[in-house]
């Protein structure tokens, strides 16, 4: 049998955080014996991924999906870069945000 869980769907993730195994006889007339094998405990941190826009979904996946564009091949949303002088620069306020008033 084999299982995992994420700690934090079930308590906040602390030093006082223990495991306990319990084995069980059902229905209860014989000797119960358990035994743990392999025990993996695993602490996992992940950057969050960018969302220029602000809607929610990370920006590869809004390019992947065809909800953005990315004509420049940049892994950035067209909405999130202006055009300055031939050249982009983020944008700081996508759509969705305050406009950008410094152009």
């Amino acid at each position: 049998m084999s299982a995992s869980f994420h700690l934090q769907d079930f308590v906040s993730a602390t030093s006082q955080v223990r495991l306990r195994f319990s084995a069980t006889d059902k229905p209860n007339n014989s000797e119960t014996e358990g035994g743990v094998d392999a025990v993996r405990i695993e602490r996992r941190d992940c950057t969050p991924l960018p969302d220029c826009n602000g809607n929610g979904i990370v920006d590869s996946d809004d390019i992947a999906s065809g909800r953005s564009l990315d004509t420049d091949s940049n892994g950035v949303p067209d909405e999130c870069v202006l055009p300055i002088g031939g050249k982009t620069r983020a944008n700081p306020n996508p759509p969705g945000t305050a406009p950008d008033r410094t152009l």
